[in-house]
C-alpha cells in the first residue's frame, strides 16, 4: 500500500486561541479542536474524526469516501486501520441492512460484544475477523484498501 487515509489539518489562531481544523475530501470543515499542545489537539481531532465517520456510516454513507488517500503534503491527521476498522464495520452492516443483533448472531457473539467492535472499545480476534468476513462476504481490510486498488 502506498499512502494512507488522512484529513488535512490547518492551524488557526483566533483571539489568542489556537484551533486545529481538519477538512474532509470535499474541502468541508469536518472537525475542529482547541488544544494547549499540538498533541492534545491531535488526540481530540482523532476522536472527533472517528465520531464524524461513525455518523456517516450510521446514515449509510461510505465514510472512507470523505477521506483523502495518498501521501499528504503539510499537516494532516493520519488515520490508521485501528481507527478505521470500527467505522468500516459499521458501514458494512448498515449498507447491508443488518442490525447489530443480526450480525452478532451470525458471528456467534452477543449484541453488546458486537457493539464494542463498532465503537472502538474492543479489538477483534483473528477468529472474529474470519467470522465477520464470512458474514459480509469481504474483509474489513479489503474494504479499506479496495478503493485504492491496494487490497
Amino acid at each position: 500500500m502506498s499512502g494512507f487515509y488522512y484529513m488535512p489539518v490547518k492551524k488557526k489562531v483566533y483571539e489568542g486561541i489556537t484551533t486545529y481544523v481538519a477538512f474532509n475530501a470535499k474541502g468541508e470543515r469536518a472537525v475542529a479542536a482547541d488544544g494547549a499542545t499540538k498533541e492534545e489537539a491531535a488526540a481530540i481531532l482523532r476522536s472527533c474524526a472517528r465520531s464524524y465517520m461513525e455518523a456517516l456510516a450510521e446514515q449509510g454513507h461510505d465514510p472512507l469516501s470523505r477521506l483523502h488517500f495518498g501521501e499528504p503534503k503539510g499537516g494532516c491527521l493520519a488515520l490508521t486501520e485501528q481507527d478505521l476498522f470500527p467505522v468500516v464495520l459499521r458501514y458494512l452492516r448498515m449498507s447491508r441492512g443488518f442490525t447489530q443483533a443480526q450480525v452478532a448472531e451470525m458471528i456467534g457473539k452477543d449484541q453488546p460484544a458486537y457493539s464494542r467492535l463498532e465503537s472502538h472499545k474492543a479489538n477483534p480476534s483473528v477468529e472474529t475477523c474470519v467470522l465477520i468476513s464470512k458474514a459480509f462476504g469481504t474483509t474489513v481490510h479489503q474494504e479499506i484498501y479496495r478503493r485504492q486498488g491496494a487490497a
